[in-house]
């Protein structure tokens, strides 16, 4: 089959992983594809696919890779300057392990959907279209996954690791050029790992109840825990976290109405929180490096706090720092406030 590589929308397909179970192998080479038809074609044999293909700015509809369960490295991208493609959706009903996916810049798209995807190295998402929902039902364990999108609801029923990054945004963060349009629903039901989790933007609500540890043993690498949040108040919990690295960062910002971490006794060397609530903070903490609290700061109890580097508070509020110096001077030897 000889066709050409356009310029427009790029899906790029490299080595596909290969099970031990027998996979048809199918190396497309380097060509533009302009219907759903002449995927079919390509495809139709294939369990495995590598290669990499070019969707033509004719392409519209729906895009659907069947029997296809192995991709290594896939990227579909709508180039600055030129057309989109009118690509709806994007489908791969089959897929089960990915090397990496991204999407990139697709205005017309209004849903993705892996179903039975269990493992993806990298996932990349980055378009400024409205996805209301964003599932993954299967997903398991993950090297990193970035989500930038005017997404409404994001779920992962299934992911339990993420060896790398998890990163949500739906702001002006993500993308100079992008303005966030929907505010998110998060739900992180399963996870229990990741070395760096990363939400900002608009977010209606964010569930992460089986949270234990912000980094992973052995893991190199940044590691921090960061909410930037806009949009409505925001109950933030972690019930379950119980470690965090101790050279990473915790980073809770935005419209914060209150924060509970049970079950955090020690601290990472750096400890912010920035808030445009009101807020009253009282955190079980026995060990930490600098805390620094700014912000619509009401009062501050750490009240089994032993060791730490300092205290700091910010506030315009009536804060009374007098009160919080002391407490700490009955459980703590070395006070800066």
């Amino acid at each position: 089959m000889d066709l050409t590589f356009g310029p427009k929308i790029g899906l790029a397909i490299a080595t596909a992983i290969i099970s031990p179970v027998a996979a048809q192998l199918c190396d497309v080479g380097n060509f533009e594809i302009s219907s759903q038809v002449e995927l079919n074609q390509v495809v139709q044999n294939c369990t495995a696919l590598a290669g990499q293909l070019t969707l033509g700015k004719g392409y519209t509809g729906s895009l659907v890779f069947h029997n296809v369960t192995n991709i290594t490295s896939s990227t579909i991208t709508a180039v600055s300057g030129t057309a989109d493609s009118g690509v709806t959706s994007i489908e791969l009903p089959d897929l089960v392990t990915a090397g990496s996916f991204a999407v990139n810049g697709i205005t017309t798209l209004e849903k993705l959907s892996f179903p039975k995807l269990e493992y993806v190295e990298h996932l990349s998402l980055w378009f400024p279209a409205m996805v209301d929902e964003l599932e993954f039902p299967s997903l398991r364990n993950a090297s990193e996954i970035q989500l930038n999108g005017n997404f409404s609801m994001i779920s992962f029923d299934a992911l339990q690791t993420v060896y790398g990054a998890l990163e949500i945004c739906n702001t002006e963060l993500c993308h100079e050029d992008f303005s966030a349009q929907t505010s998110m629903n998060i739900s992180l039901a399963a996870l229990e790992h990741v070395i760096r989790l990363d939400v900002s933007g608009k977010v209606s609500s964010l569930a992460a109840p089986e949270l234990t540890t912000v980094a992973l043993p052995g893991s190199a690498g940044f590691s921090d825990l960061r909410l930037s949040l806009k949009g409505q108040p925001v109950a933030v919990t972690f019930p379950k976290l119980e470690h965090i690295v101790e050279n990473a960062t915790a980073y809770f910002q935005g419209n914060i109405t209150s924060l509970s971490l049970p079950s955090l006794k020690t601290y990472p060397w750096l400890f912010n929180v920035i808030t445009d609530e009101s807020l009253d903070v009282d955190l079980p903490v026995e060990n930490a490096g600098q805390i620094n609290l700014q912000g619509n700061i009401q009062s501050a109890s750490f009240p089994n706090l032993r060791n730490f580097t300092w205290v700091a508070v910010t506030t315009d509020s009536k804060f009374d720092c007098d009160s919080l110096l002391d407490a700490l001077e009955q459980t703590a030897t070395n006070v800066t406030v």
